[in-house]
């Protein structure tokens, strides 16, 4: 009777044990995910600032990633990494604001580039050399502008259970 309750008290703990890992073997993924996101960000901006386009393309014969994207790309892994490494009321507040830009701008962007209209503003500053074909250089696709409003709206939704959940607790207390 003893030994059985012992090997069911080791089995329940080597779960626990496995339960406990998983969190964070999952968070250490998505963390490294978020520095990889940030360097592809970070590197096609380099490739814009320093006027080597190689650092921007992502393959030969491709088309560099816009300046815009790369800046949504920093920002949403930044906005993930705070929000996995910090988890605090601040960084929360910091990557919901984060997300909420990053939706409005891939809104706006999404909106603009479906209608064919490209603008200056999106090109940061930076000075496009030649078009290439009929893709418009140094802008957004509407895909990616699309791709960036769902994962802001899907980070804004993980968020909004624990903001309500916290609203609540001060309208009744």
């Amino acid at each position: 009777m003893i030994s059985a309750l012992s090997a069911e008290h080791a089995t329940t703990g080597i779960k626990r044990q496995a339960e406990g890992r998983q969190p964070i073997l999952f968070r250490r993924t998505l963390i490294i995910c978020a520095g990889l996101v940030a360097a592809a960000g970070c590197l096609a901006l380099a490739g814009w600032i320093l006027g080597v386009p190689v650092l921007s393309r992502f393959g030969s014969g491709t088309i560099p990633m816009a300046p815009s994207t790369a800046v949504l790309f920093v920002l949403s892994a930044l906005a993930l990494f705070f929000r996995l490494r910090y988890p605090h009321r601040g960084t929360c507040l910091a990557g919901i604001i984060i997300n909420v830009t990053i939706s409005m701008t891939a809104t706006l962007l999404f909106m603009l580039s479906s209608q064919g209209f490209y603008s200056d503003v999106e090109l940061l500053g930076f000075s496009v050399a030649a078009q290439e074909g009929t893709t418009p250089l140094g802008h957004m696709s509407p895909v990616t502008a699309l791709c960036f409003l769902i994962a802001a709206l899907s980070y804004l939704a993980a968020h909004s259970v624990a903001v309500f959940r916290h609203w609540r607790a001060v309208l009744a207390g």
